[in-house]
This record gives C-alpha cells, sequence and structure tokens, in this order.
C-alpha cells in the first residue's frame, strides 16, 4: 500500500474492505475521497447499489527512501474502508448510506476524472489506481 494505488479484499459475503495510498504529493483529503470512489465502484462491481462506512480511517504512513546519500523520511497518505452493501436502501439510524453510482458520478466530476469524448478515466486516476498489489 506504500506505493499508492489500491486494493480491495473480501471481509465478509456483504462486506469489503477497500484501501487506497496515495505517493508524498497526494493530499490526505484526495486519498480519503478516492478510497470512497473505489468503495463505490466495488459496490457496483459486486451488484449492488447502496453501500455503507463499517469503519473507516486514514493517516499518513512513514516510509523511508535512501537517496544514496542520505536517508528520507516520506510520510504517505492512506485510507481504508470497511463497507457493507446493499440492494436496497436501509434506513439505520444515524448512519449514512451511500448510493454508489452518485458517489461515483460526484467524485469523478469533482476530480476531472473523465474525458468527455469517451467517458474513460483520465491518466491522473488510472496511475493512482495502477499499481494495485
Amino acid at each position: 500500500h506504500l506505493t499508492g494505488g489500491y486494493s480491495e479484499e473480501k471481509a465478509k459475503e456483504d462486506e469489503y474492505l477497500v484501501h487506497f495510498g496515495g505517493n508524498g504529493y497526494t493530499p490526505i483529503d484526495r486519498v480519503v475521497d478516492y478510497a470512497l470512489l473505489r468503495s463505490a465502484e466495488v459496490t457496483i462491481e459486486k451488484g449492488y447499489r447502496y453501500f455503507q462506512l463499517v469503519d473507516d480511517k486514514y493517516e499518513r504512513i512513514p516510509k523511508s527512501n535512501d537517496t544514496g546519500y542520505s536517508t528520507v523520511i516520506v510520510f504517505l497518505p492512506y485510507a481504508s474502508n470497511r463497507i457493507k452493501f446493499f440492494q436496497d436502501k436501509p434506513n439505520i439510524e444515524g448512519q449514512k448510506i451511500y448510493e454508489a453510482q452518485e458517489v461515483i458520478d460526484q467524485l469523478q466530476q469533482k476530480y476531472n476524472l473523465l474525458h468527455k469524448e469517451n467517458a474513460q478515466p483520465t491518466a491522473e486516476y488510472r496511475v493512482n489506481t495502477a499499481s494495485k498489489p
């Protein structure tokens, strides 16, 4: 997770863990948003429409780089979501339920992640998500 990109793993039949890590130049709020975006994508990929963040965390993870002359510590932003899927929108007191396609649409627009002519993710999102561990 330290090199950037995303990964996900099945926790239960209707729950997944979604991880997203940025590089030393990625703002933490973008990493949190990209983890949420990937959570929405996984929801749709698994055949569901809604999801809930059961647990989420974000942090900066130290990584040392040896430059040959000195060792530099870089703090890489990292976000992790545990999500639970729903086909129909549940009414859970005090819990935000996300509509997956709405999250995708909003975050792709916010970060200009789609090319208008062919509706494919831009190079920035592909690069940030390509190094899937």
